[in-house]
C-alpha cells in the first residue's frame, strides 16, 4: 500500500532531464489532477535525481513493453514508476495512471467528472503493462466544429468564401490543447485538428503547433491535399494570379506552386505529420464539379488525380530528403471508383483510407468491392458525428454498429488508421469513449458488456448499471427508415450504397440530423432532389410517419426513466447526466414531434395546430439549452450554425400550405 498524499504531506514527481516536451507537459496535468485530488494548493513538486518514495517518470525502451507507445505502471510500497517505451509511450503511461489508478474520467475536460477532494489517498500494489492496439494510428478530427467555435474563439477568423457561417472563428490554441489533452488521455496519437485549416494564418498555425507540441501526429482532411483547401488555393491564386482558376489542368504550375508553398510550411512539423494526397473540387466534392476542364472518361479523370498525388508526394520528399514520411489518401466518394477501376494510382507507402456513409454510419460499397493490394496499408475514416442527415447534437451511432464496421475493417486489413470525426466532442462523448476502447485492441476480441461494467462504476458509480440500461434503450428508441427507403435516399448522393443482410441495428437511423433536415424537407426548404424521397411518395411518406410515432413513444417513457433515477447519480456526475441523458431524450422526442407535424403540416392537416406543437418542441430544445450553457459552458451554443434551431423555429412560423 502507497500513500499518495495525506494531510502530512505529498510525494514529489521525479521527471528525467531530458524529457521531451509532451512528457513535461502530460507531467504537469498529473500535478495539476493530484492537486485537484488532494485539496491542496502547492505539492506534488518536480524534483531532480532520486527519494525513497516518489512518483517516477521515465522513458527508457529497455523497460517498457516492447511496442510503439508501450508503458509499463508499478505502484509499490515505494512509490509510483511510470516508464514509456518511447515519448507517446511516456505520456500514456502517464495518463493511464491518472485513469486507472486515480479513478480520473479521461473526458472531464468535456463532462465535468472529477473525483470530490479527499484528505488522504493510498494505492493498492498494482502492475500494468500496456499492449499492442490493433490500429497503429488512432486519431479524430474536429469537423463542422460550429460550438467549438463559437465558445473557444482566438478572436481571429478565416478566410472561406464557402460556409463562411460555418467556420467563422479560428479555435484558441489553449481550446486545442484541452483537446489534445482528452485525445492523449483516450490513446489517440492522431489528430485533424480543425475543417479547413490554413497554416498559413499565424492564429491557425498555433493550432498545428499545440498538438505537435504534446506529441500528437498532425493530418489534414481528405479535402485538403498537403494542407491545402480548394479555399485556401482560391484566395492565393486570386492573390498571386489574378484572373486564373483554381485548376490542376488550366493552370498546373500556379497549382504546384500553391502546394509546395503549403509544404514548405507543414514540413517543418514533421516527423508529427500525417501527409493528405490528392485532389478535390470545391465544397468536398469532385474535382469535375468544379473544374470544366476536366474530362469526362474514367481513365482520364484518374490520371489527373493521380498526377496530383504523385507531384504532391514528389514535393514532399525533395523537400524533406527521404520517403519515410506518412501520408494518406482517401477514397472518398469518386475516389474508390476510380480506384476500383485500375484508374487512380496511390503510392505504395500512401495509406488508402475507406470512409463510412455519413448518413448511416456503415461502409459503402466501395470498402467491400475494392481488393486490398498485399503491398499497401489500409485505414478507414468513420462518423460520430456528421453535420448533415447524421449525428451532430448528440450520440447517434449504435454501439453494436460501430464495433461491427470496424470488425469489418479488422477482416479486410484496414486497420492501419482510424479517424473518428468527432464534430464538437462534448455532444459525442458517449461514441468518442467507445470508439477509443475498440480501437485499443482488436475489434474482434472486444466485449461489450465487460466494456460497460468496467467503465460506467468510475463514471456514475452505483447508478452505473441503471445508465447502461437506459442508453440501450436509447439506442433501440432511434427509429430506422429501413434498407429500401434508406437506398432511395442515398441514390441523391454521391455515396456508394451496399446491400446489406439483415442487421440488428438500424440501416438508416433517425439520427438528429435526419430529423432536421427530415422536417426542413417537408415544409419546403432545402428542396433539392434529396427530398423527393421524403415528399413525392405516400408509401414512403406512411412509413416515415409510423417510425416517427413509434420513436416518439420510446422517447416519452425514457424522459421519465431518465428523470427517475437522476437522484441516484453522484453529484459529481449529476451535471454531465443531465446532458448526455436526460437532455439527450428530450431532444430526440422534440425533433421527432417536429419532423412528424412538419410531414402533417405538408399534407395540409390540422396546420395551424400542428404548426404550434412544432414550434413548441423547437422552442422547447432552445430553452432546455439554457441550463447546458451557464458558467465554464457559457456560449456554448452561440454559434449554433449546423442544426440552426432558430432557422428551423423560422421555417415552421413562416409555413403557408398549397393543395397540390
Amino acid at each position: 500500500m502507497l500513500e499518495l498524499f495525506s494531510k502530512n504531506g505529498t510525494l514529489p514527481i521525479v521527471l528525467q532531464k531530458n524529457a521531451s516536451l509532451s512528457v513535461r507537459i502530460a507531467a504537469e496535468d498529473l500535478q495539476r489532477n493530484l492537486l485537484a485530488l488532494s485539496g491542496k494548493q502547492v505539492g506534488f513538486s518536480f524534483i531532480a535525481g532520486t527519494e525513497k518514495k516518489a512518483i517516477v517518470i521515465q522513458t527508457d525502451p529497455t523497460s517498457a513493453p516492447d511496442h510503439p507507445e508501450g508503458y509499463a505502471i508499478s505502484v509499490c510500497d515505494h512509490g509510483v514508476c511510470i516508464v514509456g517505451r518511447d515519448e507517446l509511450g511516456t505520456v500514456y503511461g502517464i495518463y493511464t495512471f491518472a485513469t486507472k489508478c486515480l479513478g480520473i474520467d479521461p473526458l472531464y475536460h468535456f463532462t465535468d467528472i472529477f473525483p470530490s477532494a479527499t484528505e488522504r489517498c493510498s494505492l493498492e500494489n498494482t502492475q500494468i503493462r500496456s499492449k499492442a492496439p490493433a490500429v497503429r494510428f488512432r486519431g479524430w478530427f474536429i469537423n463542422d466544429e460550429d460550438f467549438l467555435s463559437g465558445y473557444a474563439s482566438c478572436g481571429a477568423t478565416r478566410r472561406i468564401s464557402y460556409n463562411h457561417d460555418f467556420f467563422k472563428e479560428v479555435i484558441s490554441a489553449e481550446m486545442m490543447d484541452v483537446i489534445c489533452e482528452s485525445a492523449l488521455r483516450l490513446g489517440m496519437n492522431t489528430i485533424i485538428p480543425s475543417s479547413f485549416i490554413d497554416i498559413l494564418n499565424p492564429d491557425e498555425e498555433a493550432i498545428v503547433a499545440t498538438c505537435t507540441q504534446r506529441g500528437l501526429y498532425v493530418s489534414q482532411h481528405h479535402q485538403e491535399p498537403v494542407g491545402v483547401s480548394y479555399f485556401a488555393a482560391e484566395n492565393l491564386m486570386s492573390e498571386k494570379h489574378p484572373g486564373k482558376a483554381v485548376s490542376y489542368i488550366a493552370n498546373p504550375n500556379e497549382m504546384r506552386e500553391i502546394w509546395q508553398l503549403y509544404v514548405e510550411k507543414w514540413a517543418k512539423y514533421e516527423p508529427h505529420v500525417i501527409w493528405q494526397l490528392g485532389l478535390r473540387g470545391r465544397g468536398d466534392r469532385a474535382v469535375w464539379h468544379t473544374d470544366n476542364s476536366v474530362k469526362s472518361s474514367m481513365q482520364e479523370r484518374g490520371n489527373i488525380i493521380s498526377n496530383a498525388i504523385a507531384d504532391q508526394y514528389g514535393m514532399i520528399a525533395k523537400k524533406l530528403g527521404h520517403e519515410n514520411f506518412l501520408s494518406t489518401s482517401t477514397l472518398w466518394s469518386e475516389g474508390a471508383g476510380l480506384y476500383e477501376q485500375g484508374h487512380l494510382k496511390i503510392p505504395e507507402k500512401t495509406v488508402t483510407v475507406f470512409g463510412d456513409i455519413g448518413n448511416t454510419q456503415l461502409f459503402g460499397s466501395d470498402f467491400y468491392s475494392v481488393k486490398r493490394k498485399n503491398n499497401h496499408l489500409y485505414g478507414i475514416y468513420y462518423h460520430a458525428g456528421f453535420h448533415h442527415e447524421g449525428p451532430h447534437l448528440t450520440d447517434g451511432v449504435d454501439p453494436h454498429k460501430m464495433l461491427f464496421c470496424y470488425g469489418d475493417a479488422e477482416q479486410n486489413d484496414s486497420l492501419f488508421l482510424s479517424i473518428l470525426n468527432v464534430a464538437n466532442i462534448r455532444e459525442l462523448c458517449g461514441t468518442v469513449r467507445l470508439n477509443a476502447a475498440i480501437v485499443a485492441g482488436a475489434p474482434s476480441a472486444f466485449d461489450m458488456e465487460q466494456y460497460y461494467k468496467s467503465v460506467y462504476p468510475m463514471l456514475y458509480q452505483n447508478a452505473a448499471s441503471e445508465v447502461v440500461s437506459l442508453e440501450k434503450a436509447y439506442f433501440n428508441a432511434i427509429g430506422d427508415l429501413g434498407k429500401e427507403l434508406g437506398k432511395e435516399i442515398l441514390s441523391y448522393t454521391d455515396f456508394n450504397y451496399y446491400e446489406y443482410e439483415a442487421l440488428p441495428f438500424p440501416s438508416y437511423p433517425l439520427t438528429d440530423g435526419t430529423l432536421a433536415y427530415m422536417g426542413a424537407h417537408f415544409l419546403g426548404k432545402r428542396l433539392r432532389d434529396k427530398a423527393k424521397p421524403y415528399v413525392e411518395n405516400d408509401k414512403n411518406r406512411s412509413l416515415v410517419q409510423s417510425v416517427l410515432e413509434k420513436s416518439e413513444a420510446q422517447y416519452v417513457d425514457l424522459i421519465q426513466r431518465a428523470e427517475a433515477i437522476e437522484t441516484d447519480i453522484p453529484k459529481e456526475a449529476f451535471s454531465h447526466y443531465r446532458y448526455a441523458y436526460s437532455y439527450k431524450m428530450h431532444l430526440m422526442k422534440d425533433l421527432t414531434h417536429f419532423a412528424l407535424c412538419a410531414s402533417k403540416m405538408s399534407k395540409g392537416e390540422d396546420v395551424e395546430k400542428n404548426r404550434a406543437e412544432g414550434l413548441r418542441c423547437l422552442e422547447e430544445m432552445v430553452e432546455m439549452r439554457e441550463e447546458f450553457a451557464r458558467g465554464k459552458w457559457k456560449n456554448w451554443f452561440s454559434c449554433d450554425e449546423r442544426r440552426r434551431i432558430a432557422e428551423l423555429i423560422d421555417d415552421v412560423k413562416a409555413y403557408q400550405y398549397q393543395k397540390q
